[in-house]
């Protein structure tokens, strides 16, 4: 199958292969993230389910 390709051509694909996966790592690496929105523990800790936690821990 790749014996009418040379040595030379396989090579210089795979080197392309290789530097196009690299440039693809590069710019999902640099890419900017989403920021996190700032979490309101108070509202947090306010609006619980407390209700449900009736089977998972004994509340004194």
């Amino acid at each position: 199958m790749l014996e009418g390709l040379s040595s030379e051509v396989i090579l210089s694909l795979a080197g392309a292969g290789v530097s196009v996966l690299a440039l693809g790592g590069i710019t999902m690496a640099l890419r900017p993230k989403p920021r996190k929105s700032d979490i309101d523990v108070d509202a947090l800790v306010r609006n619980a389910p407390y209700h449900r936690l009736h089977n998972v821990v004994a509340l004194k």
